[in-house]
């Protein structure tokens, strides 16, 4: 359910700005985390490639297919990086993840300097990531993890 609700986050949350640039937090990538945290199966990998797919023929614009294939890599990241015992290590591994992730989309999307790739994919990140804390503290989440 919660997962279903993330996804309508992203459909209907309103977009923040940040110099006229779109920073307001991926859901769709919240909700993969959350689905990989609560599932350790193939699954993600689908759920992935169909989110990527409901955000091409929905919000994308530009480069039909990239985000799909960007969602399902990170899918595959997260099922992967159930492979580490320690929560810190995953913890880091999923952010870094997260963080390229944002960063590639922001490559396509726009045509600037690394800098501005760099710090708008920092800054949509670290929003995501807050959301990501205050769902893991209200609705516990990453307990399985411990």
């Amino acid at each position: 359910m919660l997962v279903i609700t993330l996804i309508i986050l992203q459909l209907y949350f309103p977009v923040l700005h940040y110099n006229h640039i779109d920073v307001s937090p991926n859901f769709f990538l919240i909700a993969l985390i959350i689905f990989s945290l609560k599932n350790n199966s193939d699954k993600i990998i689908l759920v992935g490639f169909g989110m990527g797919i409901v955000n091409d023929i929905l919000l994308s614009s530009n480069y039909f297919g990239f985000v799909t294939f960007l969602y399902t890599i990170f899918s595959y990241i997260l099922l992967r990086s159930d492979n580490y015992k320690s929560r810190n290590i995953y913890n880091i591994y999923t952010m870094l993840s997260f963080f390229v992730c944002v960063y590639l989309m922001y490559v396509f999307s726009y045509s600037d300097t690394y800098f501005f790739y760099f710090k708008y994919s920092l800054i949509k990140s670290l929003f995501s990531f807050l959301i990501i804390y205050f769902i893991d503290k209200a609705f516990e989440v990453s307990k399985k993890r411990c």
